[in-house]
């Protein structure tokens, strides 16, 4: 294990070479090589032409995990602006308490409007753009499903966005953080999945074993320090 720059924040991360990424504790970024580090970055929109150009080995999965990547480096200055620290002011009172618990439990409720369409494109329409084994995928629906996954994932970078648009009372930034962790977990289940799968699919060639693997693993969101805010603001 090493520590290097993230290239997002220059905050230090410590690099597992045995994952082959790290995760950025201040930004949540994931530093999938150390070409994160600030050094050239590969040309993605590049890399996508060339797959649907010659259709080397695999080209499907190489396909689907490129299109992927470029979408989430596009929305990288959207996820620091995300994590830019909350505007605070001074405490709420008991009434602006309440309104304000409102509206974060009926934002927590509308996450299910951004991890409902990750099992649909997992279950269905990836299947359905890999194309029975043995045969070749659909280009343009891998692309599709792709660019699906990568609208999901800018989702919730705009859903946590909305606690930068007004300032939050110092009382309150605690539950805005825990509430606002809720999306970073399902961004990091996307992110990890993307690079893991470039890093297993990217060098494969003719010979080797196709992992037959596609799926995204949503980690169960952790309520508990989310509950223990409301119990300290007197709301349960």
């Amino acid at each position: 294990m090493e520590t290097i720059i993230c290239g997002h924040c220059g905050a230090p991360v410590f690099y597992d070479d045995g994952l082959g990424y790290g995760i950025c504790e201040y930004c949540g970024s994931i530093i999938k090589d150390r070409e994160d580090a600030g050094e050239k970055r590969t040309n993605l929109d590049r890399e996508v032409s060339y797959i649907m150009e010659v259709k080397p080995y695999a080209w499907e999965y190489k396909l689907l995990y490129a299109v992927l990547d470029s979408g989430l480096q596009k929305a990288g200055s959207l996820k620091q602006e995300m994590f830019r620290p909350l505007f605070l002011t001074d405490e709420a009172a008991k009434e602006e308490i309440l309104r304000y618990v409102k509206w974060i439990i009926g934002k927590m409720e509308k996450l299910q409007e951004y991890t409902d369409p990750l099992h649909r494109i997992f279950k269905v329409e990836l299947p359905e753009a890999m194309g029975p084994p043995g045969q070749p995928g659909d280009e343009t629906k891998l692309v599709n499903t792709a660019n699906r996954i990568g609208s999901v994932y800018t989702g919730l970078i705009y859903w946590g966005l909305e606690f930068q648009t007004d300032a939050t009372p110092i009382n309150l930034k605690g539950l805005a953080l825990e509430a606002r962790g809720m999306a970073v977990s399902i961004l990091e289940n996307i992110e990890q999945f993307c690079y893991q799968g470039r890093k297993h699919f990217a060098g494969l060639q003719p010979g080797m074993k196709v992992p037959q693997d596609t799926s995204l693993v949503l980690r169960e969101l952790k309520m508990e320090q989310f509950m223990g805010e409301l119990k300290k603001l007197g709301v349960l």
